[in-house]
């Protein structure tokens, strides 16, 4: 995911008021809260030295927060051959079929409605294929930088992935064409005009 959005921030050629950004980083799920994880103030003190360091105040802060649109990069579960109960059988990405827009209604991802309907509007103007994946409301997923990050900073948030076999493994497998088309999408989401 770092590769994917470092790689298209560096293809992008926005011609839009907009402020572009990617921010890594080193702590994820349960170690959000450690020194410089999303579940800190770090991001939102960089946020505010950025608007500081354009003579914004706090009301500039408050603007830009609200008018911002975060995508969270994370790889999803594909349906795994040998383990087909734990995906959902109505909502279980394929590998190589698209990306994948992330929802859990125990709220570990901040996908919401309106970020959803964002993303798949983008999706469709761009001809680049997705997918839905909804865990198992029983089954404990680990909490994305999403969730945490915006008890930090308020943006709109759609959590986006690739499917992959063996998350956390040592031998993670994911699809290529859902790789390029990934970066396809945050250029496309970069570049747009609003």
């Amino acid at each position: 995911m770092v590769y994917a959005a470092h790689h298209a921030l560096m293809e992008t050629n926005a011609k839009n008021n907009a402020t572009n950004m990617v921010a890594f980083f080193d702590a994820e799920e349960e170690t959000n809260s450690a020194l410089g994880g999303a579940d800190t103030p770090f991001f939102r003190n960089v946020l505010t030295k950025i608007v500081k360091s354009m003579n914004g105040n706090e009301d500039d802060m408050i603007k830009m927060l609200h008018n911002s649109f975060t995508v969270s990069l994370d790889v999803s579960f594909a349906t795994h051959p040998n383990y087909r109960e734990c995906g959902d059988p109505t909502c279980s990405p394929v590998i190589n079929k698209g990306i994948t827009i992330k929802y859990d209604a125990n709220m570990h991802y901040a996908t919401t409605a309106l970020s959803s309907a964002v993303f798949q509007d983008l999706c469709k103007q761009a001809g680049i294929p997705f997918q839905k994946e909804t865990s198992h409301s029983d089954f404990r997923t680990g909490r994305t930088i999403s969730a945490f990050l915006q008890t930090q900073t308020e943006m709109r948030c759609v959590e986006v992935g690739i499917p992959c076999w063996a998350m956390h493994s040592s031998q993670e497998s994911c699809g290529t064409k859902d790789f390029y088309n990934l970066i396809r999408f945050l250029v496309a989401f970069w570049n747009h005009p609003t």
